[in-house]
C-alpha cells in the first residue's frame, strides 16, 4: 500500500488562522473557479454553527467530469468553489443536525451533493435526486456549484472546510476506511444505479458498458459485483490504456473501434447475441443511441446515463418492439445504491478493485492547472484526480480528463 492507501491518522481539530486575509478569525482556504476559467486560492471566514448545520473538515474532494464541463463550457454562474465528490471528518455540528445524521464531532462522512427541500413526494420518498431543487437544468442548489456569493461561501468541496447546512444528505463511513478510496463511494454509488437499479442486471447476464471513464469503470466493478456473466467494455481507439485497466478490475472483453465497427465487434465478443443491459457512460451525444440499441439483445435494457441532452437523430422502433427493448434514463443515485457502494468499499485493510486504478492527489494551488482548459497537460493516466486541500504536494501522475465522461447529474 501506499502512503495514501492508509487510513487517516486519528482526528484532531484544526482550524488555521489567517489575520488580515478575511478578518482576524479561523478562516478556511477554498479554491474558487471564476467563470471564465481560472481558479485561485481565497480565505473565508468560518460560519457560526447552529443547532442545525455543521462543519466539515474536508479530507479529500475528487474530480468529476461534471467539475470539468462546468468550467470548459462556461457554466458556472459566478465564482465557485467547485468539488461534490467530498470526504471529511465533522468539526462541530449541533445539537439537531448531530441527531438527524446520526454523527458526533470526529466521525468520517461522505456528502452528497444534493441540497433538497426535504419536503416534496421525491424527498418524502427518499429519491432526492429528483426533487426539483437540485436540478440543474433550472438552476437547482447542490454543493459544488452554488457560488460563493451565497453566505457562507463554502459550498464545494475544494475547500479546508466544507458548510453543512441543515438540508445536507450526510453518511456516516467506517473509521477504517481511508479518504483516498471514500472519495470514491458517489461514482460507484452511480455505477451501482445506473448497472443494476436502472439497468437491471442480474446474475449471469451480459453488460456491455460504454465509455472507459472514472463512471464506466466503476460499472465494471458493479456489474462483477453483481454477479454478471459477461462484461465488455467499450472505448475509441486511443482508450487502450483505460480499457486494460478495465480488463484488470473486472471486463471479460474489451474493443476499441471506431463508431462504424464497434456493433459487429461486441457482438462477436457476445457470441453474436446482444447485451442484457446496455450502460452508456461515454457523456457522447444522442447519434450514439441508434448504436446501443444495436447492441441489445431481446428484453435489453440500455441505460443513458447522466447529463444526456439532445434529440436522437434516427430511432429504429422495429427494433425497440420486436426485440422488447426498454430505454431508460439515469441519473444520480438512490440510497441503496449509497448503502451498497459502502459496503463495496469496506474492504477494510484488504484491497478493492478500485484501488488499482491510477490517481493523483493534488493541493488548492494546482487547481487551476487541473480545470483550466487548454491547461498544462499532465497526460490520461490518471482516472481519479483527488483533491487534498490541506496539502500542495502533487502525487502520482495524469491529470483531470472530461472527455466523454459522465456526469453524476
Amino acid at each position: 500500500m501506499s502512503p495514501s492507501d492508509q487510513p487517516d491518522q486519528p482526528y484532531q481539530p484544526s482550524r488555521p488562522r489567517a489575520p488580515g486575509a478575511a478578518g482576524d478569525g479561523p478562516v478556511a482556504l477554498a479554491a474558487v473557479t471564476a467563470p471564465e476559467g481560472s481558479t485561485s486560492v481565497e480565505a473565508f471566514p468560518l460560519p457560526a454553527e447552529t443547532t442545525d448545520t455543521g462543519l466539515l473538515r474536508v479530507e479529500a474532494s475528487g474530480v468529476c467530469g461534471t467539475d470539468v464541463g462546468l468550467v470548459a463550457n462556461r457554466a458556472l454562474t459566478g465564482p465557485t468553489i467547485l468539488g461534490h465528490h467530498v470526504v471529511g471528518r465533522v468539526e462541530s455540528v449541533g445539537e439537531a443536525a448531530a441527531s438527524r445524521w446520526g454523527v458526533a464531532p470526529g466521525d468520517l462522512v461522505a456528502v452528497q451533493e444534493y441540497l433538497p427541500c426535504h419536503a416534496c413526494r421525491w424527498c418524502r420518498a427518499g429519491e432526492f435526486r429528483f426533487c426539483d431543487r437540485v436540478d440543474l437544468r433550472t438552476g437547482g442548489r447542490r454543493f459544488g456549484t452554488t457560488p460563493v456569493d451565497e453566505p457562507p461561501a463554502l459550498w464545494g468541496g475544494n475547500a479546508q472546510y466544507l458548510h453543512l447546512p441543515r438540508e445536507a444528505l450526510v453518511h456516516r463511513l467506517p473509521e477504517s476506511m481511508a479518504a483516498t478510496r471514500a472519495v470514491w463511494l458517489l461514482p460507484l454509488a452511480n455505477a451501482f444505479d445506473w448497472t443494476l437499479e436502472a439497468g437491471r442486471l442480474g446474475p449471469g447476464e451480459a453488460v456491455v458498458v460504454v465509455g472507459p471513464g472514472q463512471h464506466g469503470l466503476a460499472c465494471v466493478v458493479a456489474a462483477r459485483e453483481a454477479g454478471a456473466g459477461t462484461v465488455v467494455l467499450v472505448g475509441t481507439p486511443g482508450d487502450d490504456e483505460r480499457l486494460a485497466l478495465g480488463a484488470k478490475i473486472g471486463a471479460d472483453h474489451t474493443v476499441a473501434a471506431a463508431p462504424h465497427a464497434v456493433v459487429a465487434e461486441v457482438l462477436d465478443r457476445l457470441g453474436g447475441a446482444g447485451a442484457d443491459a446496455v450502460v452508456n457512460t461515454s457523456g457522447a451525444g444522442p447519434e450514439l443511441l441508434a448504436t446501443l440499441v444495436q447492441l441489445a439483445g431481446r428484453r435489453g435494457r440500455i441505460v443513458e446515463a447522466g447529463l444526456a441532452r439532445g434529440h436522437a437523430p434516427s430511432l429504429d422502433m422495429e427494433a425497440i418492439t420486436a426485440r422488447a427493448l426498454a430505454v431508460v434514463g439515469a441519473r444520480g443515485r438512490s440510497l441503496q445504491a449509497i448503502d451498497r457502494a459502502i459496503v463495496s468499499l469496506d474492504t477494510g485493510a484488504g484491497p478493492h478493485p478500485l484501488d488499482d486504478l491510477p490517481s493523483r492527489e493534488v493541493g488548492l494551488t494546482q487547481l487551476d492547472e487541473v480545470l483550466r482548459p487548454g491547461g498544462t497537460p499532465g497526460g490520461r493516466r490518471a482516472v481519479h484526480t483527488v483533491v487534498r486541500p490541506w496539502s500542495d504536494e502533487a502525487g502520482s501522475t495524469g491529470r483531470a480528463d472530461g472527455s466523454r465522461a459522465a456526469h453524476d447529474a
